[in-house]
């Protein structure tokens, strides 16, 4: 759930601090006092685009805060978990800044910065926000297959079916490649097959540049190698008095010193480890030493070699490795020129393949889609009769289309108001308030299926009206099993069953606008519900009107929970 919301300085927001329940949280207000500012604010935290002009004026930057508590199972965790961002107690606090000097903004989750776009997904585990913009969506046919699919619980087979259809456009792709440009295959073919015989002339191996360029540095030192290593090995070894003899020495006239100390059996011990290194690296020297022969004739032969590789090298990308790559590529890019005939059938045959099961899977997606169509259509028209449509009637339609990445199917939501019409498609005849209404019960629906623990409307009541207000009130309040709920309302039905009720309202303090969100209870909530009545504050009838609202709400929800099932 949404615990804390704060805003400051945004628009007429100097600093605002709101604490929701769980529950049905409810803002109400005159029209322009800053109701949309809160669930601006809300979307700035989920990711929405920022702008300066959002700073309150005069103001260096403007903040939004919001702390949200969410379940152990909820799969935002496992996104932040992999993100590496600390959780407390399933406690999630995102934090925007947007600053005024260059538009510049910043993003962090428990402290940690974040992306936009990353905010953006974190907030589509976190709040499912509804607004006019959704009835848009919900008029537009080619989204009513999305709709359909989040209620028969098709996510996972959809992917199924996205992913068999990828294979299959991938693999045609190829096909059409084959088939295209035909002279400038030849082309490339001829160049491919001119550059792979000239890198085989050169015959690089790998790791041969490195071999040569260490032999190239001990031939050019030969002469050097060979005097200071004998020289060294001299003193370290051969020499009468040597390094090694004065350590033998030393021990001998050290240890002599044994009974006198403890230590000195220590020290005693680490010369003679030194003896031994000593003798060990002298060794190595004479190796090396023995092992190198100055040989101008192979000297020659080794810069030449790499002359030879460094010309290939500065054609073929630049560096040793560059020719190798290139060379295994290019086998691979005539390989497939060379099995063309043959890779054709591979490929035709894993095309075929690939549709086939494109079109299983298209099979079981309709198949499914018309068993939820049939159970979305019964369980639309059951909401229809809570709020206020009894002689609507709701249908889905599904007709076979070309095979896409959705499968093979058009999907179209049709409505009739009316008794003794046709059902026709939503855009066609259904009101603004009965939009309304068709998006609610599908919120009613897939509000039990979703894992989203935060769900807000603005604005829901949009061209509603009496009874109809009071059922929608109620179907609100059946979402409280499965979610938190915050709504922008401007109907007394619904407001007077909120949980927690948040007065918005604007006043002038030095010249300046400043929004206040308040909340209210007892007469403060009973002054509301008479405003938002339309009624006088003075008047007795208008404020019994408003309390027997309150005071009979309870009533009303149980009497509710009667008619949905």
């Amino acid at each position: 759930m949404l615990l804390r919301l704060r805003i400051k300085n945004i628009g007429i927001a100097e600093d605002i601090l709101i604490n929701f329940s769980e529950g049905l949280n409810v803002l109400t207000g005159e029209t322009g006092a800053g109701k949309s500012l809160t669930i601006g604010a809300v979307k700035l935290v989920l990711g929405e685009k920022a702008g300066v002009e959002m700073i309150r004026e005069g103001a260096e930057k403007g903040i939004v805060e919001a702390e949200f508590q969410v379940s152990k199972d909820n799969h935002v965790l496992d996104l932040l978990e992999k993100s590496g961002i600390n959780i407390s107690d399933e406690s999630i606090v995102i934090k925007r800044e947007i600053v005024a000097e260059k538009g510049r903004g910043i993003c962090t989750i428990n402290g940690a910065m974040v992306t936009i776009s990353f905010l953006r997904k974190v907030g589509d585990f976190l709040v499912d926000l509804h607004g006019q913009h959704d009835h848009q969506a919900l008029l537009k046919e080619v989204n009513h297959i999305d709709f359909l699919d989040t209620y028969g619980d098709l996510d996972d087979l959809r992917m199924e079916m996205e992913d068999a259809w990828n294979v299959f456009i991938e693999i045609d792709k190829k096909l059409k490649q084959l088939d295209d440009n035909n002279e400038s295959n030849r082309r490339e073919y001829e160049l491919l097959t001119f550059q792979v015989h000239e890198i085989e002339q050169v015959n690089p191996q790998k790791g041969e540049d490195e071999l040569l360029q260490q032999e190239h540095v001990m031939l050019s030192n030969a002469h050097r190698i060979q005097e200071v290593a004998s020289n060294e090995f001299y003193e370290l070894c051969e020499k009468k008095d040597s390094a090694s003899d004065k350590v033998v020495r030393a021990i001998r006239q050290i240890d002599s010193l044994g009974d006198f100390s403890e230590q000195i059996n220590q020290i005693v011990s680490e010369l003679q480890e030194a003896r031994c290194k000593i003798e060990d690296s002298g060794n190595m020297i004479r190796k090396i030493a023995d092992q190198v022969e100055a040989d101008p004739v192979r000297l020659e032969q080794v810069e030449d070699r790499i002359d030879e590789l460094d010309k290939i090298s500065r054609k073929y990308g630049g560096s040793f490795q560059s020719i190798l790559n290139f060379y295994d590529e290019a086998k691979i890019r005539l390989k497939e020129y060379i099995d063309g005939d043959e890779n054709r059938e591979i490929l035709e045959n894993k095309r075929n393949k690939a549709l086939d099961k494109s079109k299983k899977i298209a099979e079981r997606l309709t198949e499914k889609r018309i068993k939820a169509a049939s159970i979305l259509k019964n369980m639309m028209e059951k909401e229809f009769m809570d709020l206020g449509l009894q002689k609507a009637r709701f249908d889905v339609s599904i007709n076979s289309d070309r095979l896409s990445l959705n499968g093979k199917d058009l999907v179209s939501f049709l409505f009739s108001a009316n008794p003794g019409e046709g059902v026709k498609p939503l855009s066609d005849v259904a009101s603004g308030g009965e939009i309304s209404r068709i998006m609610l019960a599908l919120k009613s629906l897939f509000g039990k299926k979703d894992n989203i623990p935060v769900m807000i409307f603005d604005e829901i009541d949009t061209n509603l009206g009496g009874q109809t207000a009071s059922v929608v009130g109620e179907k609100l309040l059946r979402l409280m099993d499965f979610h938190q709920l915050i709504v922008i309302t401007h109907l007394s039905q619904i407001a007077c069953r909120a949980s927690s009720h948040f007065m918005v309202s604007k006043e002038i303090y030095s010249g300046r606008t400043k929004t206040f969100v308040k909340n209210i209870s007892d007469e403060d909530r009973v002054n509301e519900l008479v405003r938002m009545l339309g009624g006088d504050k003075t008047s007795d009838e208008a404020l019994e009107h408003a309390r027997s609202l309150l005071l009979n709400k309870n009533n009303k929800v149980k009497q509710g929970f009667l008619n949905i099932h």
